[in-house]
């Protein structure tokens, strides 16, 4: 039978009083100090919120990070901020990396960055719960595409899996995350040139082997179909996709691997509903058949109003509830 679990992956939308509060701080007005004691006020409503609803591993929201590369970026000193730019198609922005010396982790200042993102290991954990806590960082691929190299991006790609992401990946395991979720739009927004899929496997597998907790490789941004005989050969133990860009006929299965169903649109403000979250996972489970099925959302709900990702976050925790009941599992 398949295993069945939900999650949200990426940044969760910060509080009205946290937005306040930090340009009150840029402006001189309030201490830093009052950003960080709002910060831990909205995590743990998140993770209150995760819990009530019933998901399955716990995030921290990331409310910390400025995009998604710059927790890599502060521990490398290898790597510099560099122009601001669109993020995809979307009205928000990154610092794009810049490779100006060896890509060597920080090791002790990327766990101090973890610990006051996400607080000790078990701090997370909730009743009745033992699969543990989120993880999350930029895929290689992502990473190497947006980067501003000093050599081929195919090269980049595997220094990037093997000198920043494994190293990162395994501080994320020493704090207690028990599934590592790695954000790869470019995946589908930049297809892979055909030559390069073989960097890919090595990159993932630099990442990937005697790691010791299970990985996602999340696409999304764009329509996965077209890849997904390649996808499914990757050495991870699941693939993500967008289910607002992707055909669910596409899915066909069996899967070898894990799926993770991006079914919750990040990019609109409608709720979805719950009985209709559950007849999408039961067709899914129907055509693509996957030894584990993850229930998420597309892409980040950062850009969503707070209350409106709150209640997408409802919805996903119900529907997975209700799935499980009817499946009898």
């Amino acid at each position: 039978m398949t295993e069945i679990a939900c999650y949200v992956h990426g940044s969760f939308p910060r509080s009205e009083e946290l937005v306040a509060a930090t340009r009150d701080a840029d402006r001189g007005r309030r201490p830093i100090s009052a950003v960080a004691a709002q910060r831990d006020l909205d995590r743990a409503g998140f993770l209150a919120l995760q819990a009530s609803a019933g998901l399955d591993y716990r995030s921290a929201g990331w409310m910390s990070w400025a995009d998604l590369f710059r927790p890599l970026i502060d521990a490398c000193p290898g790597l510099a901020t560099g122009a601001l730019t669109r993020w995809f198609d979307t009205n928000t922005f990154f610092r794009a990396p810049v490779v100006v010396g060896p890509l060597e982790l920080d090791r002790a200042a990327f766990a101090a960055r973890l610990a006051d993102d996400v607080g000790p290991p078990g701090t997370d954990r909730a009743p009745g719960t033992d699969r543990g806590r989120l993880g999350l960082l930029p895929g290689p691929y992502t990473f190497s595409q947006l980067a501003e190299p000093d050599t081929d991006r195919d090269a980049l790609l595997r220094r990037v899996a093997g000198e920043l992401v494994r190293p990162a990946a395994e501080e994320l395991r020493n704090a207690g995350v028990t599934l590592l979720h790695l954000q790869e739009p470019a995946l589908v927004a930049r297809p892979v040139e055909a030559d390069s899929w073989r960097h890919l496997n090595e990159a993932l597998r630099l990442i990937t082997d005697g790691l010791g907790i299970r990985v996602v490789v999340h696409t999304y941004y764009g329509d996965a179909g077209p890849l997904l005989a390649r996808l499914r050969e990757l050495p991870v133990d699941a693939i993500g996709v967008d289910l607002t860009e992707t055909d669910l006929d596409s899915l066909r299965g069996p899967w070898p691997l894990g799926l993770l169903a991006g079914c919750l649109d990040g990019r609109s403000s409608r709720p979805e509903a719950e009985a209709a979250t559950v007849a999408l996972a039961r067709r899914i489970l129907e055509i693509a058949q996957p030894p584990t099925l993850y229930l998420s959302s597309g892409g980040d709900l950062e850009l969503l109003p707070r209350a409106v990702a709150e209640q997408k976050v409802r919805v996903l925790g119900a529907a997975t509830r209700r799935l499980r009941e009817e499946l009898g599992c």
